[in-house]
């Protein structure tokens, strides 16, 4: 028995009890850990078929919030015809909640079809762009993730787009879409 325990019972039950929350908070960052290593394999292990059924779970619907883009060729997609690129439905999206914009997929069947054409964009130039075409947008919270199948090299982007900022509306063309 140690002093703790011998002459003061209260500090015991206290001290179980931050041991316990120190624990559980211990085992919840383990599993958090492990969520995080898991959807990093997934993403990057992935067959064309994988996609398929990742995209059609994590983003089942198209709403307001989530669209997706069959979009073969950025280079004139990404910012191009005026409410029907990338820029537009960034903008429309984050007037609404923020949400997804998935390219890659063939609208209403989620068929995997690849980007295929990327012009002269990577992620981050991509990124740097709709920054540059999408005033007010937050940036600090837009992401582009990619996915590539293994099987078919095609490649997926999902973009994550952030909710405007109160009062502050997110044009793309000179437009709150």
């Amino acid at each position: 028995m140690n002093i703790i325990t011998q002459y003061s019972p209260p500090i015991t039950q206290k001290i179980q009890k931050i041991e316990y929350v120190i624990l559980m908070i211990c085992v919840c960052h383990f599993s958090f850990v492990l969520y995080i290593c898991n959807i990093n394999m997934i993403l990057t292990n992935m067959k064309r078929q994988d996609i398929r059924e990742y995209i059609r779970i994590q983003y089942p619907n198209e709403n307001e919030g989530c669209d997706w883009k069959e979009y073969k060729n950025l280079k004139n997609s990404l910012c191009g015809h005026e409410g029907d690129d990338v820029v537009s439905y960034v903008s429309a999206i984050s007037n609404m909640n923020g949400g997804t914009i998935v390219l890659g997929i063939q609208d209403k069947t989620l068929e995997v079809i690849g980007i295929q054409n990327f012009g002269n964009y990577n992620i981050e130039s991509a990124k740097a762009k709709i920054a540059e075409k999408c005033r007010n947008l937050p940036i600090e919270d837009l992401n582009i993730a990619e996915l590539r199948a293994e099987d078919t090299d095609q490649i997926v982007w999902i973009i994550t787009v952030p909710k405007h900022k109160a009062k502050l509306p997110v044009y793309a063309h000179n437009k709150a879409w």
